[in-house]
C-alpha cells in the first residue's frame, strides 16, 4: 500500500479519491472507452536510467451504474503493436518475440473484476491483465469520478515483467531493464449514446 501510494506521488496522479454526483441510474449504464481523452503509459529503468513508454492504441467497453460503481464492469484492449518508447529502434524492440510478441500476441487486455469501497471514498480495484497469453492478478487504489456522460477512471500499479516472459531470453544479456514496471493510466469513457 505504502509502495503504490510512492508510485501516485512520483508521477503526479492525486492520490484522494473521490466520486461525483450523478443522476439516478436504475440499471448498469453501456460506456465507450475515448482513447483521445485517456492515457496508458509505463516508467521503468533501462541500465539504471529512468525512462517512460506509452501504448497509441487502445479501446474497450464497460457497464457502470453511477449510483453503484462497485458493480462495475470493463474491459480494456491495448494494441502490443502500439508501444512508443520514444525511439523508433527501442519500440521496435519491445514488439519483437523476446518482449510483447505483437505477432502471436496483437492484444494486452485488462479485465476489472470488482470495486471495493475504501474509507476515503475511492476504491480498491481488483482485476487481471493478460500479455502474451499469460494472465496475472493485479490490485490497485482507483480514482473514479462519474458524471451523467462520462466517467474517469485512474491509477497507478505495478507490475513485474518476467512472469509474463516480457524481455526473458538471450536478448537480457545485452539489455539491462529493471523487473518493475509502474503502469499509470486515465481512462476517460463516455456514456453511449450520450
Amino acid at each position: 500500500m505504502a509502495l503504490t501510494r510512492r508510485i501516485y506521488q512520483f508521477l503526479g496522479i492525486a492520490a484522494p479519491v473521490f466520486l461525483a454526483a450523478a443522476p439516478a441510474s436504475s440499471e448498469p449504464v453501456e460506456w465507450r472507452i475515448d482513447q483521445v481523452g485517456s492515457e496508458i503509459r509505463f516508467d521503468y529503468q533501462l541500465w539504471g536510467d529512468p525512462r517512460t513508454g506509452t501504448f497509441r492504441r487502445f479501446g474497450g467497453r464497460a457497464r457502470l451504474d453511477p449510483d453503484d460503481p462497485a458493480k462495475a464492469d470493463l474491459v480494456l484492449r491495448i494494441a502490443s503493436r502500439s508501444v512508443d518508447l520514444g525511439s523508433r529502434l527501442y519500440s521496435s524492440l519491445a514488439t519483437s518475440s523476446e518482449w510483447f510478441n505483437a505477432k502471436q500476441h496483437p492484444q494486452v487486455v485488462y479485465r476489472l473484476q470488482s470495486l471495493a469501497p475504501m474509507e476515503d471514498g475511492g476504491y480498491w480495484s481488483i482485476g487481471t491483465v493478460t500479455i502474451r497469453g499469460v494472465t496475472r492478478r493485479v490490485e490497485t487504489e482507483m480514482t473514479l469520478l462519474t458524471t451523467a456522460n462520462h466517467f474517469t477512471a485512474s491509477g497507478t500499479l505495478t507490475l513485474d515483467r518476467r512472469p509474463f516472459g516480457l524481455g526473458v531470453g538471450i536478448g537480457e544479456i545485452f539489455v539491462d531493464v529493471a523487473d518493475e514496471v509502474a503502469v499509470s493510466f486515465v481512462v476517460l469513457a463516455r456514456r453511449e449514446g450520450g
